[in-house]
């Protein structure tokens, strides 16, 4: 990493006032940019194992339309809502139809969240239609944005703001049934808090732990660690870090380091 690159890595200040590098932002993503590129690069084939795996969920959302008959009856809003189920069916295949080349990671993930943001309006008007029990859409919501964060391989930033407004746009449809008073309202909204808190934490950890152990193999990561730990050290300032040293010979030699 040159000076530059190491330049685009926000700093804070630790306890002693000092100005530190911070490798990690808030969301789990390296501070870096160019290095949070060659992550993305890296792990471009698994983010799209993950997003044809999501498909599988995408048709169990498409098929509850049957569910939506045995509980609401033959309405007219059943069968607009059976439209735009089917509909998801589409919208999700269009990240990987159109844009699975890591060129355009861009367009792919606006699409990722499009889909995300329809499946959430499709599942409110659902909501909003009334027949069947605030506690049960409020399960439903629950699993919905734990699936989100552990399932949909988008940006965890944008899962947490597009889980957030739905908690918050649910929680609102839901308080004016007859049937939910200002305390339950509130217990449907902190359930659905936690699930936000609880998935947000959950996935932060999972790319960092990814990212240090690519790192550790691709980047050498101990010889960046240590200009890092060590700033004072004049050695250690390297413009290009070097990598790893060479493994002592009891250990199988890594393809990973040549």
């Amino acid at each position: 990493m040159d000076g530059s690159a190491r330049g685009d890595i926000s700093t804070v200040a630790d306890a002693s006032g000092q100005t530190v590098e911070r490798t990690y932002l808030w969301n789990g993503e390296f501070a870096d940019p160019e290095l949070e590129a060659d992550f993305r690069i890296a792990g471009w084939d698994e983010t799209l194992e993950r997003m044809r795996a999501i498909q599988y969920a995408i048709y169990v959302f498409a098929g509850w339309t049957v569910f939506d008959f045995m509980l609401l009856g033959a309405r007219p809003i059943v069968g607009v809502v059976c439209v735009l189920r089917l509909t998801a069916l589409f919208l999700g295949r269009i990240p990987l139809l159109l844009f699975s080349n890591p060129c355009d990671h861009k367009n792919f993930f606006r699409s990722m969240t499009l889909a995300q943001v329809y499946v959430f309006a499709v599942f409110l008007i659902l909501v909003n239609a009334g027949g069947v029990a605030a506690s049960t859409h409020a399960l439903s919501a629950a699993v919905i944005i734990i699936a989100i964060y552990f399932g949909v391989p988008n940006r965890l930033a944008t899962n947490a703001v597009i889980c957030a407004i739905f908690a918050v746009a649910f929680t609102a449809i839901v308080s004016a049934y007859p049937t939910v008073g200002l305390t339950a309202a509130l217990q449907i909204f902190m359930l659905l808090v936690v699930s936000n808190i609880v998935g947000f934490l959950a996935m932060r950890g999972v790319p960092i732990m990814a990212s240090v152990r690519w790192y550790q193999w691709g980047k050498g990561f101990l010889s960046t660690a240590r200009m890092r730990v060590y700033p004072f050290s004049a050695s250690l300032r390297t413009s290009e870090p070097p990598m790893n040293p060479p493994a002592p010979p009891t250990r199988i030699k890594s393809s990973f380091l040549g």
